[in-house]
């Protein structure tokens, strides 16, 4: 009896090492454990995207890259294996995993999230988005399918970096709608995929997975332009001029602020927006050695930074908030981010002021400033 207790005993023990060994492991990536999905990465899905995108990016190796500002813009796939998990609890498991992703730093992002909380998710067949009463205007109809689903997110967020001209370390609330740009939702044999349509441009599908929808990757989608229309102030190019006329500074950038947001208030083809109405703007000033960086040609003795901030109200697709819904909200979106993000360049000489949004001028672009200002500067 005492041997054959011992021999219990050793088994036990053996029994707990196994577990804890067990436990100490990640699964293989391949294969189902307790009837849960295996998750492949948001990373090894880049390093996918990257090797299938070579050839239409071979000749361009010497392209600036620009992080992105805006996570419907990211250009991933987050996936899954099927096993026995249903269609909706895999899209709210991939949203979970998605957000997740952005809590760690990524060079192709300009954000990190520092907090996430999922709060909302709706899942319904991409046929619905056919539907008069629930059309997605910029949808592609290529990705309607009886495989494939929209999903709309709600989500509540703090984030450090840059994401579009939000401020970081506050809270915000992410809110999906139906005539944005969605989440889709693929399902396949062996697995489940989603990605932001957005982020695929003309398609509003990844290469990859075209085949898995029965899309043809056509002449027309391979050569047709991605919209490059401005989603906010703050990219849209033009230089704004007035006489001084014994005006002071503080009285000129006033007056070309409201001139060029008067501007944005007539409907254009190259933006997303019009601006409706604005109210209570405020303007700060800051010298242009502390906001631009040597090398720059518009740091200058005679240039000045400048960010602005108020409320507005607008029709259109505003980035980041999305679709105007009600026209007659106000908004305090309608800001360069942060103190020193997204500023309007100032400019003064001898007879003039002028001013034009810094980020529709890149530093390393072939027109680091508009046409107009050259010659003007003083160094």
């Amino acid at each position: 009896m005492k041997t054959l207790g011992k021999s219990f005993v050793l088994c036990v023990c053996m029994l707990l090492v196994f577990c804890i060994c067990a436990c100490g492991e990640a699964p293989a990536p391949d294969l189902p454990t307790d009837g849960m999905p295996t998750v492949i990465t948001p990373e090894a899905t880049s390093e996918l995207i990257r090797e299938s995108s070579s050839a239409e990016t071979e000749g361009s190796a010497g392209a600036e890259h620009t992080p992105c500002t805006s996570i419907t813009l990211l250009p991933e796939i987050w996936r899954m294996n099927r096993n026995v998990v249903p269609k909706r609890e895999a899209a709210a498991c991939l949203a979970e995993i998605m957000l997740e992703s952005m809590c760690r730093p990524d060079g192709s992002r300009a954000f990190t999230f520092d907090h996430w909380k999922l709060t909302g998710l709706t899942f319904d067949p991409s046929f619905d988005a056919l539907k008069p009463d629930n059309r997605h205007g910029q949808l592609n109809a290529g990705v309607v399918a009886g495989n494939t689903y929209i999903v709309h997110l709600n989500f509540s967020f703090s984030f450090s970096g840059e994401y579009g001209e939000l401020e970081e370390g506050k809270f915000y609330e992410f809110r999906q709608v139906e005539q944005d740009v969605p989440l889709i939702f693929l399902e396949t044999d062996d697995e489940y995929l989603m990605w932001w349509a957005s982020a695929y441009p003309g398609t509003n599908c990844p290469r990859e997975v075209m085949e898995f929808i029965g899309m043809e990757l056509s002449e027309t989608l391979e050569t047709e332009p991605p919209d490059t229309r401005h989603m906010s102030v703050t990219s849209v190019p033009g230089v704004y001029r007035m006489s001084k006329a014994g005006l002071s500074r503080d009285e000129g950038v006033r007056l070309l602020v409201d001139e060029m947001l008067k501007a944005m208030s007539v409907p254009g083809g190259d933006r997303t927006f019009t601006v409706l109405e604005y109210r209570d703007l405020q303007i700060r000033f800051f010298s242009s050695d502390r906001v631009f960086v040597e090398g720059d040609p518009v740091r200058a003795k005679n240039t000045w930074g400048v960010s602005i901030r108020a409320e507005f109200r607008y029709r259109g697709t505003y980035s980041p908030i999305g679709p105007s819904l009600d026209e007659s909200k106000w908004w305090s979106g309608l800001r360069t981010g942060g103190d020193t993000a997204n500023l309007l360049v100032f400019l003064e000489t001898e007879d003039e002021y002028l001013i034009w949004w810094k980020n529709a001028y890149p530093v390393n672009s072939e027109d680091p400033y508009p046409p107009e200002a050259e010659g003007l500067f003083e160094y």
